[in-house]
């Protein structure tokens, strides 16, 4: 195809070509073909030559045109380009330097050209071919350097973006990334007759001493005065003395202004006055110490220069202040104030070129145009006035460049350099200041009815005006803010007196801002600080800021959802700059600007709407003092069902997308009652007076179900529809749950909030555990169901703990939260606490647990707490009830009840030991595995206090006895049988296994009478029991050899398949090797394999891959060969997993 789009062509022209192409491909290969005119072929040209047939996927990665043999450009497709990228990552020796040039210019040449013809500007696309190029030395090219460097360059249009810029730091990380590896790989001395580095000096040395690369500046300091030194005493002709190579001056003169004394500036001064008077026809070293004069910082030193420049007839050196930031403004300042001399001299075309070379935004225009309007007032001739028209038009363009630009890079910089977040954020703010108030204005620009200005797409405007109270004195202000570009920033105090700041600066990987005031802040101030940013909106399902889309049943086009979730990854802080933690809770006032055709929600219902054309700004009511991680908005095209609740007359509304809220019935109904249930249990109404739910047609996985944000309950439409005619009862039994969890959430976590990460099983515990409580009071005929529940969160908690050797505590230690170990989300804060909680609540009983929370409730709103804040409440209460501790000391002491269960990982084995004659029994405790493989202090010596709830026939009250120590006194047995922890009141399991043995061992019918144990938790107590008593597997093995061939194996195989179950588990690896060539025999069944991979706890799974490396004759003579292979391979997912199984076969 042409360049040019054809509708910007002449239509008497042909547009197509004969094109000679090499084509490289990266297994080495390198063919030449031709690529015919679409609609001449030439017989000739198929005779001798091959023609470009269409690529296929599956082909080799390919370089066209490579070394630029033919006259075209290439325009790869995304797939194909990111393949070369690969490359030039993984192995960029293989790409010729042509290659990368042609690959760089082609990519930077489209970005201009789309940039012209108002077409979409893939900006992403250049960036990553640079940033895959110059990031490894063998770029160490002149020639791809100055590719980059060309005209337009590359490093200055990057220059004009950021130089200007509040991100000027994170850029400098970017810049000097891709120069220090070309900087360290060439030197400042030495092979001056190479071209390639002479020339790439030159070129290079002045950017690098600009950005501080490496140690740059120093280098230009020493050889700066080794010049100095040696010519001492010379006084005109310094040139002759100068030792300098010319192609490293321009940076060694720029080098040292920068990093040099004052004396440095005084000494240059000197020197280009000796070249101005000696040098005429040699102007380079005029031009290099101009330049280097240029690069200086001092304010003074910039004013002095330009009059130095001006008097001496070289104004035109005043071009080189281009891209020097600080003397902008200073020279802005002269123009102001001294004009007419600037004007006189014939001096101000290179002034305004030098003051305007990095004005490239909105806010360099605005200045633009105010300082026009104010020289216009002059009595200025036709000249001045045109030149200065002139540059208001080159700032103008200059300034729509820099918009449509400036954010895509800076997304693009911000996604490459910079964590799109931690969950949680582990670097915490320091204490000298709360937040009171937030006012947040929010302007997001999504695909709509509503026409986003170019280069706004998928970004947002947001202005948060931030109460902060002083705790202790400071004279730093501390927020959160993540992936913004900051346009402005203030702090007013209470009078809205202005007050100076000495500088602000970020901490890109910790998402902190630090605002330096010049005077100090006394405890008891209160500033407010402002700050205008835009902000970015991730185009998929994520955590943050983001966007879904769904298809209208209408007429099936797409529209798009803006949506946010700020508990996990980039959060609250990427929306707004605020204080984010949860123990910071602040009012917000919010106010959303939206298309006029889509809904706005937020947290609180609508305080105001106004319409503007195409637009409606909708301002939410001020909510109160919440935590950030619950803030929420949402636009989208929706409609709801909505009711009212019967105690506290809270309206609910269950969103969707427009078509599919007659499916929401189910789950409006589970949210009114939950409300309706959680008032009057906590004798504490519904905080917001509103509630809205979204089922949203994507979310950020499916795992996570919705989120709980304070009134606006965000989640994946599968947990929120349920259709009469196709929805199956488990859905109906999600819906409920996740709906009533989430809701529970609006007391607990968002009423009551953790003081810090660590403490958010006080969140997912209670909700995990109070939705079963509402299930049982509105659906009084599915107990049986909510009983289910609640085995199944102490169930799911030990199976979990098992199968990982321990997860993280329900507490974790301060170190780990945020160490992506497994923990923060994990099953330990959900279905553990949940079981804790209930132990605790049967322990205490309900209405002491329900007088302590509803106390707890009524004290601590609107706050953030920790776990000892619950534990206290709950223990004044068992005191008020007259609750003894486990020695009769004194009452229940709640916290030493919880903490071992809260601050250890695993979980308590319990077993009965009955005396020989049957008379007397007393319990044990054991952790349940002792090989703990999670990373924690053990706190307690792996011991818990146990309230043994038992069961007998004269007996079925909630009475209990405590086991607090590794063994209980002897007591005597007078009931027929006895249950020990029934329905697993406790959060412990209790060790069956011995009884089995004793009861089964002699058995010749099986173990279906003599197995105290149900059928369904037999396999369990197989394999538990047999790591618990090693060497009881000669149990398991007579039990196999008697039933394996009787009736009930053969058609009730479920207790034959369990001993299999716990001879795969069995401790000792000599045996388990046994058993594992009994099965390659064919002496056990091969579901024994099954089994050994299903409770495989070595690293990556390797027990049966040790085993084929010990017995390979034995396992590849098998019959059982693929049996086992299969099994043996069960979770293998990598390319080192696979690579280890061919040498051992060959």
């Amino acid at each position: 195809m042409p360049y040019l789009p054809y509708e910007f062509l002449p239509t008497e022209y042909h547009y197509s070509w004969e094109i000679p192409l090499w084509v490289k491909e990266y297994n080495g290969s390198r063919r030449f073909l031709w690529i015919p005119q679409d609609d001449l072929m030439c017989p000739e040209t198929q005779q001798f030559h091959q023609i470009l047939a269409q690529p296929q996927i599956f082909d080799n990665i390919t370089i066209f045109n490579e070394d630029s043999s033919a006259f075209a450009r290439n325009k790869y497709d995304d797939i194909s380009l990111k393949r070369i990228l690969n490359i030039l990552w993984n192995d960029p020796g293989s790409v010729s330097g042509h290659s990368k040039i042609r690959l760089f210019s082609d990519e930077w040449a489209w970005v201009y050209e789309n940039m012209s013809l108002g077409y979409e500007i893939r900006v992403d696309r250049l960036l990553n071919v640079t940033h895959a190029i110059l990031s490894s030395n063998t770029s160490a090219n002149a020639a791809i350097f100055n590719a980059v460097d060309g005209d337009p360059s590359f490093w200055k249009f990057l220059m004009r973006l950021f130089m200007d810029r509040n991100e000027y730091d994170l850029y400098m990380k970017y810049i000097k990334m891709l120069l220090t590896p070309i900087y360290k790989a060439i030197g400042w001395i030495g092979n001056e007759s190479d071209w390639n580095t002479s020339v790439l000096r030159s070129t290079l040395f002045p950017y690098a001493v600009l950005f501080n690369i490496d140690n740059s500046t120093s280098q230009a300091v020493n050889l700066f005065n080794q010049l100095v030194s040696n010519c001492t005493g010379r006084t005109s002709n310094y040139v002759n003395c100068n030792p300098l190579s010319p192609d490293i001056r321009k940076a060694v003169y720029c080098g040292a202004i920068l990093n040099g004394t004052g004396s440095v500036y005084t000494q240059m001064k000197t020197y280009v006055q000796d070249a101005w008077k000696n040098n005429r026809y040699f102007s380079r070293e005029e031009e290099s110490l101009e330049y280097g004069l240029t690069c200086t910082q001092d304010p003074d030193n910039i004013k002095d220069l330009v009059y130095f420049f001006i008097n001496n007839g070289h104004a035109h050196a005043l071009e080189n202040f281009e891209f020097n930031n600080k003397a902008s403004d200073v020279l802005y300042n002269i123009l102001l104030n001294d004009s007419q001399a600037i004007i006189n001299a014939s001096a101000l075309r290179p002034f305004l070129y030098g003051m305007t070379g990095l004005w490239y935004s909105n806010t360099r225009l605005t200045q633009m145009k105010n300082l026009n309007t104010t020289l216009s007032k002059l009595d200025l001739n036709n000249d001045t006035q045109n030149i200065l028209n002139e540059y208001v038009n080159k700032v103008s363009n200059a300034s729509q460049k820099g918009e449509l630009f400036y954010p895509k890079v800076t997304r693009w910089v911000y996604d490459t350099l910079v964590p799109i977040g931690q969950t949680p954020w582990k670097l915490r703010l320091p204490t000298d200041q709360v937040a009171d108030s937030y006012t947040l204005h929010i302007f997001p620009y999504i695909p709509s009815s509503y026409t986003s200005p170019p280069g706004k797409e998928f970004t947002f405007d947001g202005t948060n005006k931030i109460v902060l109270n002083i705790t202790n004195a400071t004279s730093t202000l501390s927020l959160n803010t993540h992936r913004h570009i900051i346009n402005s920033l203030t702090v007013q105090d209470v009078n809205n007196n202005t007050l100076p700041i000495a500088m602000f600066a970020r901490d890109y990987e910790n998402a902190i801002m630090e605002i330096k005031l010049q005077n100090p802040l006394a405890v008891g101030a209160q500033v407010t600080v402002t700050i205008d940013y835009i902000g970015f909106i991730f185009s998929q399902p994520t955590a943050g800021v983001m966007v879904n889309y769904d298809y209208l049943e209408i007429n099936g086009q797409r529209s798009w959802i803006f949506a946010t979730h700020f508990e996990r990854g980039p959060s609250a802080r990427s929306l707004a700059p605020c204080l984010d933690e949860p123990s910071y809770k602040a009012k917000w006032k919010i106010t959303l600007y939206h298309p006029s055709d889509l809904v706005a929600l937020g947290n609180m219902l609508e305080e105001s709407i106004m319409v503007f054309p195409g637009l409606i700004r909708t301002v939410f009511k001020q909510t109160p003092p919440m935590s950030s991680y619950l803030l929420a908005l949402s636009i989208g095209d929706y409609a709801s069902l909505k009711a009212v609740t019967k105690v506290d007359k809270v309206l609910v509304r269950v969103w969707t997308w427009n078509g599919m809220q007659n499916y929401v019935e189910k789950a409006l109904q589970s949210a009114v009652d939950t409300l309706d249930y959680m008032s009057t249990y906590l004798n504490q109404p519904c905080p917001l007076g509103k509630l809205d739910l979204v089922a949203l047609p994507q979310f950020i996985g499916r795992a996570e179900g919705a989120m709980e944000n304070w009134g606006l309950i965000l989640g994946d439409y599968n947990e929120f529809l349920w259709h009469p005619d196709y929805s199956d009862t488990d859905t109906l039994n999600r819906v409920m749950e996740v709906i009533s969890h989430e809701t529970t959430h609006q007391w607990f976590g968002d009423l009551i909030s953790p003081a810090w990460w660590q403490y958010l099983f006080l969140n997912e515990g209670f909700a995990s555990y109070l939705y079963i409580d509402v299930i049982s009071n509105y659906y009084p005929q599915q107990q049986a169901y909510a009983d289910s529940r609640w085995f199944y969160n102490s169930e799911s908690a030990m199976t979990e703990e098992e199968s990982f050797g321990g997860l993280l505590p329900t507490i974790p230690e301060p170190s780990l939260v945020g160490s992506g170990q497994e923990g923060m989300f994990s099953i330990s804060i959900y279905s553990k606490a949940a079981a804790i909680l209930k132990m605790l609540k049967d322990t205490v009983g309900n209405v002491t647990f329900q007088t302590a929370l509803r106390q707890y409730f009524k004290e601590n709103q609107y706050t953030a707490v920790t776990d000892e804040t619950l534990w206290g409440y709950v223990s004044q209460a068992a005191a008020n009830a007259g609750i003894p501790n486990w020695n009769y000391d004194g009452f229940l002491n709640v916290s030493s009840f919880m903490r071992p269960y809260t601050y250890q990982s695993l979980y308590p084995l319990i077993k009965v030991v009955t005396s020989p004659d049957g008379y007397f029994y007393k319990y044990q405790q054991y952790p349940f595995l002792s090989n703990l493989t999670v990373n924690q202090t053990n706190f307690y010596n792996q011991l818990w206090p146990i309230p043994i709830f038992t069961r007998t026939p004269n007996a079925n009250d909630n009475s209990y006895n405590w086991l607090i120590s590794q063994n209980s006194v002897s007591m005597q047995n007078t009931d027929p049988w006895k249950v020990t922890n029934p329905e697993r009141t406790s959060f412990a399991r209790v060790c069956s296994f011995k009884t089995f043995a004793n009861s089964c061992q002699n058995s010749v019918y099986g173990t279906g009478k003599c197995n105290p144990v149900a059928p369904d938790f037999r396999a369990t107590q197989m394999c538990y029991g047999l790591q618990q008593n090693k060497n009881s597997y000669n149990v398991l093995e007579n039990l196999i050899n008697v039933v394996q061939s009787s009736l009930e194996t053969t058609y009730f195989p479920q207790d034959y398949n369990a001993m299999l179950n716990g001879l795969s588990c069995v401790p000792d690896e000599s045996i388990l090797e046994k058993y594992i060539r009994y099965s390659l025999q064919g002496y056990y069944p091969t579901q024994l394999l099954d089994y050994v991979a299903q409770n495989d706890v070595l690293p990556n799974g390797s027990r049966l891959y040790n085993f084929m490396v010990n017995n390979l004759i034995d396992v590849v003579k098998s019959t059982n060969f693929e049996r086992f292979v299969q099994n043996m391979v069960v979770g293998w997912s990598t390319d080192a997993q696979l690579s280890q199984v061919f040498p051992i076969l060959t």
